[in-house]
């Protein structure tokens, strides 16, 4: 409901209904989704962590920490608010900074640098890592030192491209009844959206115009590859006779 509200907003300042709406509009969807990998990651990167550690023989204990999930999330949604809203100033940095240090607190819990032989669940804890990323690059916005389209491309490119990737090859193998290993080819699009995403921050922050083009065909690509690989995975039929 959210997300198709703030979509109204952008396409009313589009026909010209409203002023000074779409970009607000660009941010708070963004911060919807930054919302959503805050909660659903804090939830399933700690799980897929353990049960593809211990599939690997590698098992790992993560202790559940839930004052501090409830702390890094409303963080998160406080500081993006702001963001979202245009408001800035020492105390937005502060709140936006402290979001950054309990989401990377948080992240660091879930031991993910284990999980590196492991594509298919370290990608989960590099996709997080972004968020960190994007609410660090926030306080810096919120001081004046870095352009704003550096905060939205770590939480667009680099936040949601990677998780929504990261979730969509992870979910299409388990729910065909298919080993959970990422394909070379799986590794390369992880590689490339990331890339492309790096790039594009890079280019945001140092007003680096060249890097615009490359980033965009390298994320593309990412996601090309992603639609080659799962396209015949998820119209063919599960290979052990199941239905779904």
């Amino acid at each position: 409901v959210i997300l198709t509200a703030l979509d109204m907003l952008w396409h009313a300042e589009r026909a010209e209904l409203l002023g000074g709406v779409g970009l607000p509009a660009i941010r708070g969807a963004l911060a919807v989704f930054a919302l959503m990998i805050a909660i659903i990651g804090g939830r399933i990167i700690p799980a897929f962590t353990i049960g593809g550690m211990r599939i690997a023989g590698r098992p790992v204990v993560i202790v559940p920490a839930p004052r501090l999930d409830f702390m890094a999330t409303a963080l998160v949604g406080v500081s993006l608010f702001a963001w979202a809203t245009a408001f800035e100033g020492p105390i937005v940095a502060a709140v936006a900074a402290t979001a950054a240090v309990a989401n990377g607190w948080r992240m660091l819990r879930w031991q993910g640098w284990r999980s590196f032989r492991l594509p298919l669940v370290a990608v989960l804890h590099v996709g997080y890592s972004w968020l960190v990323i994007a609410l660090a690059l926030v306080a810096l916005v919120a001081l004046d030192r870095v352009p704003n389209a550096a905060a939205t491309h770590a939480l667009g490119s680099g936040a949601v491209g990677t998780m929504v990737l990261a979730v969509m090859s992870r979910a299409a193998l388990g729910h065909t009844g298919r080993a959970l290993v990422a394909s070379p080819l799986t590794v390369l699009a992880y590689c490339l959206v990331v890339s492309g995403a790096i790039l594009r921050v890079a280019s945001a922050a140092m007003s680096w115009g060249a890097l615009a083009m490359p980033s965009g065909i390298s994320w593309s690509l990412g996601f090309a590859i992603f639609v080659a690989v799962y396209a015949p995975i998820l119209l063919r039929a599960r290979p052990d006779g199941r239905r779904g």
